[in-house]
């Protein structure tokens, strides 16, 4: 009995932590805000795909903001990438947005110049700065690059 009682303790807490933290349950992107990484409300999700320029000088993240108002925030990410993904050593690029603070969910568009991005995996970080309540959120999240 007792046997039964812990397993099924064990899969409601998998369950739960699969909820609470999307990367346990296998999602890609990521969210932010959580515990004293940032404000109250504040979060980031970063697609799991990115574009860049055939020249491989600019990459576009899309990112889904929110934060507490009224006042506007700030973005502001990078993104490196290495072999065998890229023929460059390492390629690093950072870019930044002004962003809607005003507590729901806006869909932001980040550039973040560079040079030496090939289609496959990269890895991009995002920082929020939220000046309403003076705290910043940090997410970094596997994304795969592609050309447009």
């Amino acid at each position: 009995m007792k046997r039964v009682i812990l397993g099924a303790a064990a899969t409601v807490v998998a369950a739960t932590a699969a909820v609470l933290v999307p990367q346990a349950a296998g999602a890609t992107g990521s969210t932010g805000g959580t515990g004293g990484a940032g404000g109250a409300g504040d979060s980031i999700y970063i697609a799991p795909f990115a574009d860049y320029n055939l020249a491989g000088l600019s990459l576009d993240l899309d990112l889904v903001v929110s934060c507490k108002g009224p006042l506007t925030g700030t973005v502001d990410g990078s993104v490196t990438q290495q072999p065998p993904e890229t023929p460059s050593p390492v390629t690093l690029s950072t870019g930044f947005s002004v962003v809607v603070c005003d507590g729901r969910s806006h869909t932001v568009g980040l550039t973040v110049d560079g040079a030496g991005f090939d289609d496959g995996k990269a890895k991009a970080t995002v920082t929020l700065v939220n000046p309403n309540t003076l705290k910043t959120t940090t997410v970094t999240a596997p994304i795969t690059i592609t050309a447009h």
